[in-house]
């Protein structure tokens, strides 16, 4: 699909409609007739066009049998908009790879306060255009609207405009399921795929910053690095965007030529072909200094709390005798059991007290979803 990577990236999307869970069908071809922007972009043509081909989607009737949508780059600039003008509030969650709803656009997105979405942007993507990285991620929550609380937004610092099918095989599923539990209004289970997201980049060493709504306007952010993460607090949050000055809204909106197509192909191809395909902590050497790093931090951070906290006390009574001291030692099984439903560092961040158990991966029900690749690939036929 323009922008949805089936090419490069066709064996994640392989191995996601293996799972017998989903029904992955790919709608619209790459480099078609239709491949091309609307007469509203600066480079943009007559029908056919990414609009003709988002209207030929809807005549024939393909959200009706939707549960999620895929949207690549072009996907995200063009034909989601052109569903939310369209049909509003019925039109399915969606993973926004790229999050080209969420930039400058030359008309404006309909975006409805009640639509579930989730983006996935990279700090190597053409998309970021001159702006840093803490601009990139600001201007894009700038773009959702106040009133919307059911938008997620992953920032992954390494990630390409093509991204690595490493990375995206390990998110992918989540990022689908993440919108369908928030859909269906289950915090739990939407949690739950954020919680696996970030489990997935930290032990890969991946780095960046997911970030969810908790409410209209209010939004929970988390950093994540090699084997860490750690809660963004409003404060810090808040004095990013005082800080950041974020470009114009009427900026030249930025476009995806088929020749930046071919550039960001070749970029993937190179690295896929490196060891490890790209993923910083492949090698076992990266992920032992990552995990000693991590380390070194959290004995900082807990010596700094424990210096904070001043002389620690025992949890237990104490019976002081003339010439000594003792204390009660439990007997065996009285003592406080380690659960392992306790909190991760991760689920802490979340604020989450334990795992959620059910998902729909490994959930007996036999609901099945059926996702649909709507940044365009070929035009269903009657």
């Amino acid at each position: 699909a323009p922008g949805g990577g089936t090419g490069i990236n066709g064996a994640v999307y392989a191995e996601l409609g293996r799972d017998p869970h989903f029904r992955v069908e790919v709608i619209g071809q790459s480099r078609a007739p239709y491949d091309c922007y609307p007469e509203t972009w600066p480079h943009g043509g007559p029908a056919p066009n990414l609009v003709s081909f988002a209207q030929d989607v809807l005549n024939q009737g393909v959200l009706e049998r939707t549960d999620c949508l895929v949207c690549g780059s072009r996907g995200g600039q063009v034909v989601l908009p052109h569903f939310w003008q369209q049909r509003g509030t019925s039109v399915p969650p969606a993973v926004v790879i790229n999050g080209g709803i969420a930039m400058g656009l030359p008309t404006r997105v309909a975006w409805p306060d009640s639509a579930v979405t989730f983006l996935m942007i990279g700090g190597q993507d053409n998309f970021r255009g001159q702006l840093s990285c803490e601009e990139y991620v600001a201007d894009t929550k700038s773009r959702v609207p106040p009133n919307n609380g059911t938008t997620a937004i992953l920032y992954v610092e390494e990630m390409q405009h093509m991204p690595q099918a490493k990375l995206l095989s390990a998110v992918l599923p989540h990022l689908i399921r993440a919108v369908l539990w928030w859909k269906a209004e289950r915090v739990d289970g939407f949690l739950e795929e954020v919680r696996l997201i970030l489990r997935a980049m930290t032990s890969a060493g991946w780095r960046g910053r997911l970030m969810y709504t908790k409410a209209s306007g209010v939004w929970d952010e988390i950093e994540f690095s090699p084997y860490q993460v750690g809660k963004v607090s409003p404060l810090s949050q808040a004095s990013t965007v005082s800080t950041v000055d974020t470009p114009e809204k009427s900026a030249a909106p930025i476009e995806h030529t088929r020749h930046d197509e071919m550039k960001a192909l070749w970029r993937a191809a190179v690295r896929a072909a490196q060891p490890g395909g790209g993923v910083p902590n492949a090698k076992e050497g990266n992920r032992f200094a990552a995990a000693a790093a991590a380390a070194k931090v959290m004995a900082t951070k807990r010596e700094a709390a424990g210096i904070a906290a001043g002389k620690p006390s025992l949890p237990v009574g104490v019976s002081r005798g003339e010439n000594m001291l003792t204390i009660p030692v439990p007997q065996a099984g009285q003592g406080r059991p380690r659960s392992p439903q306790d909190p991760t560092p991760i689920s802490r961040a979340l604020g989450i007290r334990a795992h959620y158990a059910a998902s729909p991966v490994h959930s007996r029900s036999p609901v099945h979803h059926h996702l649909e690749m709507a940044a365009p690939v070929t035009p269903i036929r009657a």
